[in-house]
């Protein structure tokens, strides 16, 4: 610590001192720390014509804090399956901007919401400030899907790379905004099931047709 730093300090009140040790201790572990992205949905398993809500959250690691500036999101999903709606911001962090964009330099977005399994997400943080990311994470948004027809299991996947040329997923972070701080990238299994309606009906066939096979 320089000569002209300790005069300085010694010179700040208790609460000041507190201020300047928690800024510090939140860089240094800002420092080397990442962050990662993962779908959390509602719920695991809907049925045919239901909505799909995945919320996309960003976390660091255990007893690790992270800044949050932007992120350039390739995302991939069973478009047999599930129909890709939109996006729900209910309860997510404030964000200057959460879209997908049009007419993207990639090919991803034919349109807006994409339809064909492959998509490019952008958001970024509020100008001249960033978001702490914590484990605890943060919601950037809500993918909204509608179960299409019938399957064990629909996947929804952030891929590395995707695109025309290339994109590839990356999250901007830390004290300087240009700093790649990303992490691991989750992927979500939806089961869609019959609808209990249909469910009836089939069990009502399975009768009839016992039924038949006992008369004779």
């Amino acid at each position: 610590m320089s000569l002209g730093r300790k005069h300085l300090l010694e010179r700040l009140p208790a609460a000041a001192l507190l201020v300047v040790v928690v800024v510090m201790t939140t860089s240094a572990l800002a420092d080397g720390a990442l962050i990662n992205l993962e779908w959390r949905p509602e719920s695991l398993a809907v049925d045919v014509g239901d909505p799909v809500a995945l919320g996309l959250w960003a976390y660091t690691d255990p007893e690790e804090l992270q800044l949050f500036r932007a992120v350039d999101l390739v995302f991939t999903w069973d478009a047999v399956h599930l129909r890709l709606d939109g996006l729900d911001e209910t309860d997510a962090v404030e964000l200057l901007g959460s879209g997908f964009p049009a007419n993207d330099s990639y090919g991803l977005n034919e349109v807006v919401p994409p339809q064909d399994g492959d998509g490019y997400y952008l958001a970024w943080a509020p100008l001249g400030g960033a978001i702490e990311v914590s484990p605890d994470g943060i919601l950037l948004t809500t993918f909204e899907f509608t179960a299409l027809s019938l399957t064990t299991g629909a996947l929804v996947d952030i891929a590395p790379v995707g695109g025309s040329p290339l994109l590839e997923t990356t999250i901007w972070g830390g004290p300087d905004a240009n700093t790649n701080v990303t992490g691991t990238l989750g992927e979500a299994w939806v089961e869609i099931v019959p609808e209990p309606t249909t469910l009836t009906l089939l069990a009502l066939g399975g009768w009839g047709v016992l039924r038949r096979s006992r008369s004779r």
